[in-house]
């Protein structure tokens, strides 16, 4: 007769599949707390742009959380804090920036004089003038998708364009004053 084979259950992982399991957690707890430093970072940005003086804040925090810190907080709890906070009006640091091409030599002038325009535009009219509206006449006229992408013939172009468009809103401007 053989005898069972007898398996000592204590010891049924290796040393080397406890230290891979060790360095996956330590890894996952890395990560959890580089997440909530950059939510900590960006509810302090949504504060300071609400405005909130440190007492507000601290009320609010402790209303949406119990904590009085947000070092105190959980990843779920500043995340929680961070919608109240851009429901509030606080927007996220890069919405509705885009990244425009540093122009070429060749084309810094004619940019300079794009960007004069569009502030002499919001001047006249009181109302922004920004580069998507650039924009919005190049691919009207369909000169390109993107003022960035223009070469120098379609940026005197648009220059013209914008020229005219500032003449015609600069004389209705003055003829409604004259109205008055």
């Amino acid at each position: 007769m053989t005898q069972p084979l007898k398996i000592n259950m204590s010891n049924t992982h290796s040393a080397s599949h406890n230290a891979a399991n060790f360095s996956r957690v330590q890894r996952y707890k890395e990560e959890q707390e580089r997440k909530r430093k950059k939510y900590i970072k960006a509810v302090k940005t949504a504060q300071r742009q609400l405005c909130m003086d440190d007492a507000t804040y601290r009320v609010m925090l402790e209303a949406r959380t119990g904590q009085r810190s947000a070092t105190d907080c959980t990843l779920a709890q500043l995340g929680a804090v961070l919608d109240h906070l851009r429901r509030a009006g606080a927007t996220h640091p890069n919405a509705g920036s885009k990244r425009r091409l540093v122009p070429t030599a060749d084309k810094a002038s004619m940019m300079q004089k794009v960007w004069a325009l569009l502030g002499e535009l919001e001047r006249v009219t009181g109302q922004p003038h920004s580069m998507a509206y650039a924009d919005a006449i190049c691919q009207r006229n369909q000169w390109c998708s993107l003022v960035d992408f223009a070469n120098p013939q379609i940026l005197h172009q648009l220059v013209g364009a914008l020229n005219r468009t500032l003449r015609t809103k600069a004389s209705v401007a003055s003829h409604g004053q004259q109205r008055r």
